[in-house]
């Protein structure tokens, strides 16, 4: 074949003359060789040549000349006047919580890139913890980054890397040098990440000729612009998607199709949450610094843009308004576009009509039916809703595809749209707040006043890497005309032995005086530290103690004091304190807090008790027995400023509890507020019910020894050069004092009051000047010695002998004490401290109706001041939100349509233990019956208490050691927090000695919160009846309180046996139960029972559980108390259990301890003989009678009741004569429907004609198992039989219900509430006067509150045994079967 012109060879050199090979030849080259990494030009990957790192390293930004002079102007007014505020954008960002001085951390921080880096990097932070001790992890990182940058230095040798090294983390050996260095070359990922970056100071930025210069601008408002970002409408056509099949459908320009609302999940919005302002709320949560205006005119927008069009349009109009960074918020509204719209529209509706005539339009499309009809749903659970929501676009969907529109499309009757413009959400629904965004998370941080200013006679000091400003004293002020100093002997008698070696009040007692020890008001004492409070608070008890005083004799069994102090030391301080100076009045004073527990019996002994918040809020929070409670007079509230703290809601609760006891019991509570300078006292005067009289308020100028105040603010940006600055700045500080007066140094956590005193004493010993904190020769020395071997810690062991110590919650109460008295005696001359743990409060309430409790709170009055003429509303709100929150978790069941909840077993389990209810929600969720020891302790780690425990990495070493020395394993990582809390628990049980203060801190905290959770998770499970866990909680829950295990020989719960003896003992392995049959020889002890008042108290607590035949279930469970001096007599225990066909063999009956291990005994019951008893007997024949005529009342006003009846109906006509004439006892089970309440009105009418007649008093008792039930009756009754009769409601205060039970003819009761008054029937007249018992509901006596009901019959059947003439009962009840 002819080859084709211009092809084959002659094309193929036309095509290579332009290779680089070819014309290379014609480049002019240097003539030197080539380097071997010289660019050829030829095409080539750019893998591993560059590095993510340094994009853009080289870009250089500079700023227009305007904004360089406008800077150069400020930096030149600055220099000329030091003391004038910068207003730089960083030092705004800080202001406003945006940036700390301590987040400051090195932007080019070495970060590890592969594994084996990464644990090379972690074995040499490891190394760097060992020098420096536990320090923070930026401190860490910033050590390890400068070490890595000496170790990587190709500048040094190994002498002078060492020495560099040495500087950064003091002296290291041999061995620890080689071990760094080996270290260093693992880390083969370092690039000098720190080169050239600016240090703290920024005097040492440097310039890089193949990087460029580090360039930090100035950031200023005016420089700012807005980026717009521009959709794209077009799509290929490949991306399209194929809507068309027989699984899809459109609605109302929205496409549906099976994945969907799988898709949508989490996105979806409950109908019932969006009201008029939801929409400007997620904007503002959106964006945290758009103003309002702002943020409803973007509202207004989103609505326009999401009420019409297709899904496309809408996403595109709304990144045009929100941009891409909101894609949640997008994405949120996509989802939930027409409940947005048409929620929003109703609610904005400006009256009923409005608000109809959208409904018909709702009405009139199906998909918005659902809406509607989700806004009408009042119990429907979000599974349920979501069930509905599904099945209505299928049924929609199906229509479509059988063209059966036409049918759907009309509108519906007018009876439904009234049914739901009469439903209570159109009426003025409640809206759902978002309570975690409300809630208050800056606490004492927050400052409300933006502008500070410094006082007059301040000024600055520049200093190398920080800055001082002092601020002088504060003059005294001076004394009034009329002011009088109060004389010791000049006060009452009786009263000068509390003050016992002083000879006069100070000037701010003085004051008070008159009104702390003659006047019953309420007192808040706002004055500086140090102006003698806690004498003020002794005022106010020799006024109480004063009261009871006759002839000269004191009657202390007649009143109550509680001294609330917010931290643990302050309350052993003020418990030792009034205990030694009111030993002339023979008052007893006790501590109640986290380190000492009291007994019931040691409370009703005592007289002052000082205790912590969280302790008094649990205590009067519990709805048992409250004598000692409705017996405190006074309560004193110490540092109430904390109302402003984290732990103020605890605060609220104890003094709103307070209020509202007085209010309900008549009975005056004296309420003494003491704080520290308060801004707006005025307010929290108002909240304790201050009159102006007892309102104190002293500034500082009042203070008996003024204050010169130092800041110093360090400008050091790297965390190391912070920390060792820092240190060296409170060093010298220290030393100005030293010698002169003790020191008190506060930290902000435990380890940091660890570390700062050893920083502070090697310090003093590197500089030969730790004899100006201790002289060699004193006595102080040797006392401070000798103590050092006695103390349980090993940081205050270390530091005594050197005249350092540490206080802090995290020590032994015995060396805490230790500390103080050494400290008192002067033998210790600078003490470190930390300050107080925040806690939270709770609050309760049985009905959105009931809301008017938070008129109590601190919030509620702050508003009335400012005459918000909305708080109701909002007040509802916070109520309703809570609610559903405590439904959501099953701690309460809320009727959204009445506004009631009723409280469940979960929700009395967490409000008695003070659990929250995220954790209580987690336990319901992941409790399982076949669970053991390690599911129970993996659950017990999920506690929401500990979420903010953390694994430290210097922890992980330690942490690893313990893994292998707890019994239970644990499955979970180490990085996890669960890990390191089932570590610490299982640590805590073993009784493990731990090395680090941070572990050890963390332990306490778990160990304090251990026991109760436990516990709840054991009452848990207990009311679900799962007898293997429950043994096996009810087991973890005494380790714990014991420190010890299970297997474990029960010996070691008593104290004073040689552990020599029971290890000895736990070799043998003998089972407990063998015990009993060794001899006295055989075993050192004797195995006979004798009680011990020192070991058993005076009552022992036991479980009686019942189980069925294969021990699975428990069928009943009691809880009973074995006291001593019926120890030796026999206990009869009655209770009822279920029994089915096929009959079991057995059931067992297992009687446990509540709180020692080993202690249990189980006995079986046998059934082998057991006659059960005929099943249920037939019911009661309805009779075929003529329909009873309303005439047959025979009275005019009785028929007038019933005017819109002719007849009644068969039941209640054949009722009728057993209860309208006759007195017998009637029990009548019918149906629900059937007219039973009207049946109870037969029996009531009676009882009225009776008490007309003068046969009888009237005094009815109706019993509604439900409080809604009972609330509903007592309107209803109030209406119809108000005229003839009073008809009252008890509240379940029992002095208050015993006036309602004085006063009342019919009286409406829930089971719990009677039971409280009925126990005691033979010292109360009033109940043994009732008339007419009425048990409604009666079914109920077989659910869990059947208990109740039980024993308020069996009390009125055994009151009815002992008087004449008796009452007559009546029992009302739906057919049940069993």
């Amino acid at each position: 074949m002819e080859e084709a012109p211009g092809g084959g060879a002659e094309a193929r050199a036309r095509s290579r003359q332009y290779d680089y090979a070819t014309n290379s030849n014609l480049v002019v080259t240097t003539g030197s060789p080539r380097p071997r990494d010289d660019p050829t030009g030829e095409p080539g990957a750019l893998r591993g040549r560059i590095r993510a790192r340094s994009f853009g390293d080289r870009a250089l930004q500079t700023r227009p000349p305007e904004l360089e002079e406008k800077s150069r102007g400020r930096n030149a007014r600055d220099a000329a006047d030091p003391d004038l505020p910068r207003r730089d954008a960083k030092r705004a960002r800080r202001a406003a919580g945006e940036v700390g001085v301590l987040s400051l951390a090195d932007e080019a921080a070495y970060e590890p890139r592969t594994k084996e880096t990464r644990a090379a990097n972690e074995a040499l932070l490891g190394v760097i913890q060992q020098q420096l001790g536990g320090q923070p992890p930026d401190v860490l990182a910033d050590a390890a980054d400068e070490v890595l940058a000496a170790l990587k230095s190709d500048r040094m040798r190994d002498p002078d890397r060492r020495k560099e090294i040495e500087k950064l983390i003091n002296p290291v050996s041999d061995q620890m040098f080689d071990l760094l260095v080996s270290i260093g070359k693992l880390i083969t990922d370092f690039h000098g990440a720190s080169a050239g970056a600016p240090s703290g100071d920024g005097t040492d930025m440097t310039l890089d000729d193949d990087i460029g210069v580090a360039v930090e601008f100035e950031e200023d408002e005016d420089d700012s612009d807005s980026n717009f970002y521009q959709v794209q409408d077009e799509s290929d056509e490949d991306d399209t998607v194929e809507l068309n099949g027989p699984r899809a459908m459109q609605m109302d320009g929205e496409l549906y199709d099976d994945g969907m609302l799988n898709c949508g999940a989490g996105l979806t919005v409950d109908a019932q949450d969006i009201d008029a302002c939801w929409l400007q709320r997620k904007i503002s949560q959106a964006y945290q610094d758009i103003d309002p205006q702002r943020s409803q005119k973007l509202a207004e927008e989103i609505l326009k843009a999401i009420a019409e069009g297709d899904d496309r349009d809408v996403e595109n109009r709304l990144v045009m308004l929100l941009n891409y960074e909101k894609f949640d918020l997008i994405k949120l509204l996509l989802h939930n576009r027409l409940q947005i719209v048409w929620c929003t529209s109703l609610a904005r509706a400006e009256d009923e009509e409005q608000r109809k005539k959208i409904a018909e339009e709702m009405m009139s499309k199906p998909r918005l039916a659902t809406i509607l009809e989700q806004l009408h749903a009042t119990r429907a659970s979000a599974k349920e809703r979501q069930v509905n929501l599904e099945r209505s676009i299928w049924g929609e969907a199906k229509r479509l595809l059988n063209n059966d529109i036409a049918g759907t499309d009309g509108a519906m009757d007018s009876s439904a749209v009234d049914r739901y413009i009469e439903s209570g959400w159109f009426k003025g629904q409640r809206q759902q707040l978002d309570l975690d965004n409300l809630s208050f998370l800056q606490g004492s941080l927050l400052m409300s006043n933006k502008k500070c200013e410094l006082p007059p006679g301040s000024f600055r000091i520049p200093q190398k890497g920080y800055e001082e400003v002092h601020v002088p004293a504060l003059r005294a002020m001076p004394y009034e005309s009329a002011e009088k100093i109060v004389k010791i002997s000049e006060m009452p008698e009786w009263a000068q032995p509390a003050f016992a070696g002083m000879t006069q009040l100070n000037r701010v007692q003085s004051k008070v005086y008159d009104t702390a020890l003659f006047k019953p008001d309420n007192i808040l004492l706002c004055a500086p530290t140090g102006a003698g409070k806690t004498n003020v608070a002794m005022l106010t008890i020799l006024h109480q103690i004063g009261l009871h005083m006759k002839c000269g004799e004191f009657d202390n069994t007649k009143y109550k004091i509680v001294y609330v102090a917010p931290m643990k030391a302050l309350v052993a301080e003020v418990a030792g304190n009034l205990s030694a100076r009111l030993k002339e009045y023979n008052v007893t004073v006790r501590e109640l807090s986290g380190d000492q527990n009291l007994t019931k019996l040691q409370i009703d002994e005592t007289q002052i008790i000082v205790t912590t918040p969280e302790k008094w809020d649990i205590i009067t929070r519990k709805s048992g027995d409250r004598t000692y409670t409705q017996m405190v007079k006074l309560l004193i509230i110490d540092e109430i400023h904390l109302l402003h703290d984290n732990r103020g809601p605890v605060l609220e609760s104890i003094v709103s509890r307070t209020v509202r006891q007085i209010e309900t019991t008549k009975e005056h509570i004296r309420l003494v507020g003491l704080s520290a300078t308060l801004p707006n006292y005025k307010d929290v005067a108002v909240f304790l019910r201050v009159h102006p009289d007892g309102l104190f308020h002293f500034d500082n100028s009042y203070r008996p020894c003024p204050l010169a105040q130092q800041y110093i603010g360090i400008t050091v940006r790297k965390p190391l050069q912070r920390f060792q600055l820092m240190n060296e700045i409170c060093y010298e500080k220290v030393m100005v004092a030293a010698g002169k007066h003790q020191v008190l140094i506060f930290a902000h956590t435990r380890k940091e009051t660890v570390k700062t005193a050893r920083a502070i004493r090697d310090s003093a010993l590197a500089n030969d000047t730790l004899t100006h904190f201790l002289k060699d020769d004193s006595a102080s020395q040797e006392i401070l010695c000798a103590h050092a071997k006695l103390v349980k810690s090993s940081n205050l062991k270390d530091l005594l002998p050197y005249g350092f110590a540490i206080h802090h919650a995290g020590l032994a109460r015995v060396d805490r004490e230790l500390v103080e008295r050494l400290f008192v005696d002067k033998h210790i001359q600078e003490l470190f401290r930390m300050p107080r743990r925040h806690a939270h409060g709770l609050a309760t309430l049985t009905s959105i109706s009931e809301c008017s409790g938070i008129q109590h709170c601190m919030a509620y009055l702050k508003i009335i001041l400012e005459r918000d003429k909305t708080l109701d509303e909002r007040r509802a709100d916070l109520v309703h939100s809570a609610a559903n929150l405590l439904d959501r978790n099953n701690l309460i069941n809320y009727d959204r349509r009445t506004g009631y909840f009723q409280v469940t077993d979960l929700g009395r389990i967490a409000s008695y233990y003070y659990i929250s209810h995220r954790t209580i929600s987690t336990y319901n969720e992941y409790l399982k019956p076949t669970m053991g020891y390690i599911e129970l302790c993996q659950l017990f780690s999920l506690s929401e208490e500990f979420k903010y425990v953390i694994v430290r990495q210097d922890e992980k070493m330690e942490l690893t050691k313990l893994l292998d020395h707890v019994p239970i394993p644990v499955k979970e990582n180490l990085e996890e927090p669960g890990t390191k809390i089932n570590v610490l628990l299982q640590a805590y049980i073993s009784r493990l000695k731990l090395e680090g203060l941070s572990l050890g801190s963390d332990m306490i905290y778990i160990r304090q919160s251990a026991g109760r959770l436990v516990r709840a998770l054991f009452e848990m499970v207990l009311k679900r009846g799962w007898a293997q866990l429950v043994e096996k909680a009810l087991n973890l829950s005494k380790m714990i309180d014991m420190k010890m295990w299970s297997v474990q020989t029960p010996l070691r719960q008593f104290p004073g046996i040689p552990n020599e003896f029971l290890m000895k003992l736990e070799k043998k392995e003998l089972a407990w139960e063998r015990y009993y049959d060794l001899s006295s020889q055989e075993i050192a002890n004797s195995p006979d029972f004798q009680w011990d008042d020192m070991v058993h108290g005076y009552v022992e607590p036991f479980w009686v559980l019942v189980e069925d035949n294969d021990s699975e279930c428990i069928l009943h469970h009691e809880y009973i108390m074995l006291k001593k001096q019926y120890l030796d007599e026999d206990h009869t225990l009655n209770f009822t259990v279920p029994i089915c066909e096929p009959l079991p063999p057995q059931y067992f009956i297992r009687v446990v301890s509540d709180k020692w291990l080993g202690s249990q005994e189980v006995l079986p019951v046998s059934f082998k003989h057991l006659v059960l008893p005929e099943k249920h007997a037939p019911p009661t024949e309805l009779l075929d009678l003529q329909p009873l005529p309303v005439t047959a009342l025979r009275d005019a006003r009785f028929e007038g009741l019933y005017s819109s009846l002719k007849h009644f109906n068969p039941v209640q006509t054949q009722v009728f004569n057993a209860l309208y004439n006759s007195d017998d006892s009637v029990f009548v089970a019918v149906p629900t429907g059937s007219g039973k309440t009207i049946c109870a009105e037969f029996a009531i009418l009676r009882n009225h004609q009776k008490a007309v007649s003068c046969e009888t008093n009237m005094r009815v008792i109706y019993i509604a198992p439900l409080e809604a039930l009972a609330k509903e009756r007592y309107r209803d009754w109030e209406r119809k039989f108000g005229e003839f009769a009073r008809v009252v409601e008890l509240t379940g205060e029992t002095a208050f219900d015993l006036k309602l039970l004085d006063k009342g003819e019919i009286i409406i009761s829930t089971p719990e509430k009677w039971d409280a008054l009925s126990h005691r029937w033979k010292q109360r007249k009033p109940i043994q006067q009732v008339s007419l018992f009425i048990v409604d509901e009666l079914h109920l006596i077989g659910s869990e509150k059947g208990h109740v009901l039980e024993i308020i019959l069996t009390d009125e059947a055994y009151c009815k045994s002992h008087l004449q003439p008796h009452p007559d009962c009546g029992a009302f009840s739906i057919t049940c079967k069993c």
